[in-house]
């Protein structure tokens, strides 16, 4: 396929990987590791969005993408308080 990835932390964008970028692999069907460049912020509010057409099956299919539902997560807060 075509297109891109979009991490987001708080609605802003922290990366845009293309598909065919050495950071995305795919090792299965159904197996995608995204690698961004930079780790993720601390106590994040992560979201990830893949275009449509993006991916594509085995059997042809174009992946419809997850602009209207993306993947969300939180990174945990690994900084040491100051007191």
């Amino acid at each position: 396929g075509t297109g891109n990835i979009v991490i987001r932390n708080n609605n802003a964008d922290v990366e845009t990987i293309p598909v065919g970028d050495a950071r995305v692999s795919i090792a299965s069907d159904s197996i995608v590791t995204i690698n961004p460049a930079n780790d993720l912020p601390n106590a994040g509010s992560i979201s990830v969005v893949i275009a449509a057409n993006t991916f594509r099956d085995l059997a042809g299919n174009n992946y419809a993408g997850n602009a209207a539902a993306p993947w969300r997560f939180r990174t945990r807060d690994t900084e040491p308080p100051v007191l």
